[in-house]
């Protein structure tokens, strides 16, 4: 603690972060460091910055990008980068305080209560927002008269204060800012939704839905969609009252919280309700049909098509879309005929969600879609409009599948152009594509024959294997790297040695076909190749001939031919010493199940860092080596270099092998802090992101031991999460003792949340994951007493 209290006066404001960030972790034993820590939050906001960006670009707004560094600043969780990390962030010292203080818990009460009356705005809103984080009763009364204070800075953090600490003292004073005309208009909202969130605590919000004025209605309604019986027969019945309200907003509002799935009750209401003279109305009633997927509200918007708002009928057309009934097929092929140049893309969009073969003649006709000259209002934005429209039709006819529309599929790129994506997508349709493309391997437009090639690349084509290396030894480069791919998906045998003789080719070819002809055998699947690539990495570098182009240019305005392109190779060039080719080399060998991959993945983090690339992306790709490679990357967990280190911890947390679990658990008292947490993180996120079980006994003993042995609150933190996403209650009697003993605060918090979430079984709270919450003081409403712009933070204040 000494060292981290002498670091509070260092000039650094990175130095002072990472010094509160040091006390946060020591929990209510930092009290004595609560008077310099309530003097940090004083300090004034330092921007964050970019390195990689040293200037503003010149288009951007005015103060723009400060903005942006401003935000980065407040967002990311570490010290100032270094100038080879691409850009550095400046955290503020104030924040980091605030976090400090948090952690030590009751004890910070009394001097944050003090704080509360500081002649500064900032120290104003941090003490408000730090008492509701440590929710103490006895801020309720101060937090309530903050809800007046001169500074809409202070007000705003006073309400969401308040809405963490559940008493009802705090419901009435929240209630109060609710109904409060003079309020601010985002305070009113906000006081409402955190009235919600206490559910049956919170039973003024019907009162106050009932019989407030227009915006307390509206902000009552909205908060309602965070009740937390989505089915509470007095909440359905005060929200279908309100379908009938004058007021736009509230009827909008309302049918946001009623469009949950499944929910039958309130569909005769809703369709009811789509007749409203407010066309925002109408809109946001369309939408809430769709979630709640009733097949009774078709005909109702089949109805709303013909609105006259464009945006009822784009929002109809998705609302459609959702339900995925075939009697909404015609009707909205006819929107596409018709065209209705406003909607047609929403009704593209939904005739592919929906499936049916009966819109494949309609969307092969979108190809031929010419916008109107005055479409959108900007140059070229006709153009746009139909590149986008002919791009969704393709989209949605991949999506339906029809066989009949493949031929269809290929023709437009000539017009809208192609990428890579567009060749998988294609080649979800199967091995039916496969004839189209190969026929078109030798259409007269490039674009086609891309397309074509990159389809093959997607899809074995034994059959055009003899076309596909007649290709290959072509003369046309951008071609014959695409035929490599191609010919090594094939599967055909005689690929081997083909592709590896691209690979060796003693001429001097493009550096770039050898690196497609790498990929070409990673697809061909062949391990045989995994030590003829690693030797390849030694073969010196031979330039080939300049292309025809810039010799012209050369002797245009150099004057004279161009030399003799001939050049001896270089021994000290090698392939070997491109990060690019070593990538390829690296992704072929772990396709091929080679655990040397491991150790070349690590090696190219000097290079590319953990970024994704198309070719390497070792934080996704390791993992999928599954229990190969658990043995080197637990190697690499001892490795001197932090990054290695780092990037091993997250493969094996992303792994689901519980040897991958094991060797966490055996080095977890050598890992850093930061790597705890990184391991706990990667963990939550696989689960929660990705949707992969990887719980398994061995990881419950690794989040056991990380709970009990980390000095890092954060780690702890994700390893009680962990535990109770794994299931396994041998963990509840720990968890709760760290709920009990626990020095931070918000780790006795969730552990204790996460411990009774265990022994009862709950599964995991998602069933809010579909919410979608409206703005009622957005378009087309204007606000009533908005917000200064200062006080809207894009993050949350104060950035915890």
């Amino acid at each position: 603690m000494q060292l981290a209290l002498e670091a509070l006066y260092s000039p650094e404001p990175a130095a002072r972060y990472e010094a509160a960030d040091t006390l946060a972790d020591l929990g209510r034993e930092a009290k004595p460091a609560l008077p310099w820590l309530l003097a940090m939050l004083a300090e004034p906001h330092v921007p964050g910055r970019f390195d990689l960006f040293r200037e503003e670009p010149e288009e951007s707004p005015p103060g723009l990008w400060e903005q942006i560094c401003q935000w980065l600043g407040r967002f990311h969780a570490g010290p100032e980068a270094s100038d080879e990390d691409g850009f550095a962030v400046t955290l503020e010292p104030a924040g980091g305080a605030a976090r400090a203080i948090i952690e030590v818990g009751e004890a910070a009460v009394p001097p944050l209560l003090a704080a509360l009356e500081d002649a500064n705005p900032p120290v104003r809103a941090l003490a408000a927002d730090a008492l509701g984080m440590i929710a103490d009763v006895r801020a309720v009364e101060p937090l309530g008269e903050a809800l007046a204070n001169d500074e809409p800075l202070v007000r705003a953090a006073a309400v969401q204060a308040l809405g963490g600490i559940p008493c009802d003292e705090a419901v009435a004073a929240l209630a109060a800012a609710a109904r409060d005309p003079e309020q601010y208009d985002e305070i009113r909202r906000d006081a409402a939704e955190q009235i919600a969130e206490w559910g049956e605590r919170g039973l003024v919000l019907l009162q106050i839905l009932r019989e407030g004025d227009p915006l307390a209605r509206a902000c009552a309604a909205r908060a309602l969609a965070s009740w937390p019986d989505l089915e509470d027969e007095q909440v359905l019945s005060a929200l279908t009252d309100a379908l009938k309200d004058a007021d736009a907003r509230v009827v909008a509002m309302a049918a946001n919280s009623l469009g949950w799935p499944g929910n039958a009750q309130a569909v005769p209401h809703m369709i009811r309700a789509l007749r409203h003279p407010d066309a925002a109305a109408r809109q946001r009633v369309a939408r809430a049909l769709g979630i709640i997927g009733k097949p009774d509200g078709v005909e109702p918007l089949i109805a709303a098509l013909e609105d006259e708002d464009l945006f009822v009928r784009c929002e109809t057309a998705k609302a459609l879309g959702r339900l995925k009934d075939p009697r909404a097929v015609g009707p909205l092929c006819r929107l596409v005929a018709k065209p209705d140049h406003d909607a047609i893309l929403s009704a593209i969009n939904a005739l592919g969600e929906i499936g049916d073969a009966k819109a494949t003649n309609a969307l092969v006709g979108a190809f031929d879609y010419d916008a109107p000259a005055d479409c959108g209002g900007y140059p070229d934005a006709d153009e746009h409009h139909e590149k986008k429209v002919r791009e969704a039709a393709a989209v949605a006819l991949i999506r339906i599948g029809d066989p009949s529309a493949i031929p269809a599929l290929f023709e437009p790129c000539s017009r809208i152009g192609y990428l890579p994506d567009n060749a998988k997508q294609l080649a979800t349709m199967g091995l039916g594509v496969v004839p189209h493309a190969i026929a078109r391997l030798d259409s007269e437009d490039p674009k086609i024959r891309g397309l074509a090639m990159c389809v093959l690349g997607q899809l074995p084509a034994p059959e055009a294997f003899e076309q596909l290396a007649k290709i290959l030894r072509g003369a046309e480069d951008e071609r014959r790297c695409e035929a490599a791919i191609a010919i090594g998906k094939t599967g055909d045998p005689r690929a081997f040695d083909i592709l590896m003789g691209v690979v060796y080719d003693p001429e001097p070819v493009g550096e770039w076909l050898r690196m497609y002809a790498i990929e070409g055998l990673a697809r061909l699947g062949d391990a045989r190749a995994a030590d003829p690539l690693l030797e390849s990495l030694k073969i010196p570098v031979r330039e080939p001939p300049a292309p025809l182009w810039q010799q012209s240019l050369k002797e245009r305005f150099e004057g004279g031919a161009a030399p003799a392109p001939e050049q001896p190779p270089d021994p000290d060039r090698r392939y070997g010493n491109d990060p690019m080719f070593r990538a390829y080399v690296a992704r072929a060998l772990r396709l091929f199940g080679d655990t040397r991959a491991v150790a070349m993945y690590l090696e190219l983090l000097d290079d590319f860092g953990s970024w994704p690339h198309d070719v390497y992306d070792p934080p996704k790709d390791l993992p999928t080596m599954g229990k190969p490679a658990v043995a080197p990357l637990a190697e690499a967990l001892y490795d001197e270099r932090g990054f290695v280190r780092t990037m091993a911890a997250r493969a094996l947390a992303k792994m689901g092998e519980p040897s991958a679990y094991k060797a966490l658990r055996k080095a977890l008292p050598d890992l850093s802090e930061d790597d705890r947490e990184t391991v706990g993180c990667e963990f939550l996120n696989v689960c929660h992101v990705d949707g992969k079980d990887v719980r398994c006994d061995a990881a419950v003993d690794l989040f056991m031991d990380m709970l009990q042995i980390s000095g890092c609150r954060y780690a702890r933190r994700h390893a009680a999460e962990a535990l109770r996403l794994c299931g396994d209650r041998r963990a509840v009697p720990l968890m709760r003792r760290v709920a009990e003993e626990d020095p931070c605060l918000t780790v006795r918090r969730i552990a204790r949340l996460e411990a009774e979430a265990l022994a009862k079984g709950d599964p995991r709270d998602d069933h809010q994951a579909w919410r979608h919450y409206d703005d009622p003081f957005g378009w087309p409403w204007p606000s009533n007493k908005p917000l200064p712009k200062e006080c809207n933070d894009p993050f949350g204040f104060p950035w915890f």
